[in-house]
């Protein structure tokens, strides 16, 4: 009789955003894997579950519950999305796991640049110089009716309407200022008001939220130059690693479409 061979089915792990494909000969824990794969991983405590800088994410929906070191490192929310810590886990199946740039020993350079070009700056939210005319007995018009008419006047430029939170600064604004603002518009609607001018200092967020990345742009709304920029996480992809997977996620009901939004929303913040 022949000798059979060993035919265990080996374990798979797909590593990303590395895109590594590691086999494992049977159940190893998770961060022995990682370091074995070449891959560096920070890790602190030397295992032991207490410096929580090895997170990594299952990408698998049926993964496991977390044992309770996780739960004491680790947020009730970032367990609820497959957050773990991959020196507590053991890899004794087939995995797709996400270890994001934070837990990398040498973090992860995403790149969020690209070609600069030459363009006419016309941010969304413009900022405008004014001078008000004091309110008196024989005046009786409104702060914004000031502001409105005198946009149209100076500028040419025309607002219906104002934000509820610049409403309620408005008039302390105004008068600490000696009737001397800086108003930003947006769509016809004025968005803030400032004492003084105001209106070299004008800077705003640019956004590319990317299927496992998202890009974050500081740009100076006056010049049109790139101020700062950050590449982080994009934390939907626990709810699938492609846009389709998401969406059929966000689909199902009104509850999923507020989580998969609440989530990015949380981790630009």
């Amino acid at each position: 009789m022949k000798n059979q061979k060993n035919t265990q089915k080996k374990i798979k792990i797909s590593i990303e955003p590395i895109g590594k494909r590691v086999l494992l000969e049977g159940p190893t824990n998770g961060l022995d894997a990682i370091i074995d794969a070449g891959i560096g991983i920070k890790s602190v405590c030397a295992g032991k579950g207490t410096c929580g800088k090895c997170r990594i994410l299952i990408m698998d929906k049926d993964r496991k519950a977390p044992n309770s070191q996780e739960t004491k490192i680790l947020t009730g929310d970032e367990i609820d999305h497959g957050v773990r810590l991959a020196c507590q886990q053991i890899f004794d199946r087939d995995l797709k796991i996400y270890i994001p740039a934070s837990s990398l020993s040498e973090e992860q350079k995403l790149q969020v640049k690209g070609e600069e070009r030459e363009f006419d700056i016309d941010p969304p939210v413009k900022k405008f110089h004014i001078k008000l005319k004091r309110a008196s007995l024989d005046d009786l018009d409104s702060d914004f009716t000031r502001i409105r008419d005198t946009l149209k006047s100076e500028y040419d430029i025309s607002t219906d309407h104002i934000d509820i939170e610049t409403l309620k600064i408005m008039p302390e604004i105004i008068r600490k200022s000696s009737w001397d603002i800086t108003v930003s518009v947006r769509n016809m609607e004025v968005v803030n008001i400032e004492a003084g001018d105001k209106t070299t200092t004008s800077y705003g967020l640019a956004v590319d939220l990317g299927t496992t990345k998202i890009a974050i742009l500081l740009v100076d709304f006056a010049t049109g130059e790139t101020i700062d920029s950050r590449g982080i996480m994009n934390p939907q992809i626990s709810f699938g690693e492609d846009v389709m997977s998401r969406l059929n996620f966000a689909l199902q009901d009104a509850e999923n479409l507020e989580k998969i939004k609440s989530v990015v929303i949380r981790r630009i913040s």
